[in-house]
C-alpha cells in the first residue's frame, strides 16, 4: 500500500495520465485538445506525429495532421464533451488525454 510518507495517498493518485483512444478509424480525423490540463500532452503527441509524418512514417489521405489544435490551448473552439468510463476518473481527480476526433455533423 501507501507508507505515510507517501507522495501518492491511494491508488487513484498513481495515475499522472489516462490516455483514452476512442472512435478511431476514420482516414483523416481532425483530433482536438479537450482540456487545459493536459494541453502539454496533447502538444507531445502532435510533435511525434508532426516527426513520423516528416520521416516518413506516418501517413494518410490527405497528409494532414490528425492532431489539430496548437501550442495554445483554444478555450473558444467548441468541443462536444466526451461522455464514456473515464468520467469517473475525471471526477476523482485523474487527468485525462483525450485521443479522439470531432465528428462530423
Amino acid at each position: 500500500m501507501h507508507p505515510p510518507t507517501s507522495s501518492r495517498a491511494s491508488n487513484l493518485s498513481t495515475i499522472d495520465l489516462m490516455v483514452l483512444f476512442d472512435l478511431l478509424g476514420a482516414s483523416n480525423p481532425s483530433i482536438p485538445s479537450y482540456f487545459p490540463t493536459t494541453h502539454w500532452a496533447y502538444t507531445r503527441m502532435a510533435r511525434i506525429e508532426k516527426q513520423l509524418r516528416e520521416d516518413g512514417q506516418a501517413f494518410s489521405e490527405s497528409n494532414r495532421n490528425w492532431f489539430v489544435d496548437g501550442e495554445t490551448f483554444q478555450s473558444q473552439v467548441h468541443k462536444d464533451g466526451v461522455q464514456d468510463d473515464h468520467i469517473h476518473f475525471l471526477h476523482r481527480g485523474v487527468e485525462i488525454l483525450h485521443i479522439i476526433p470531432v465528428m462530423s455533423p
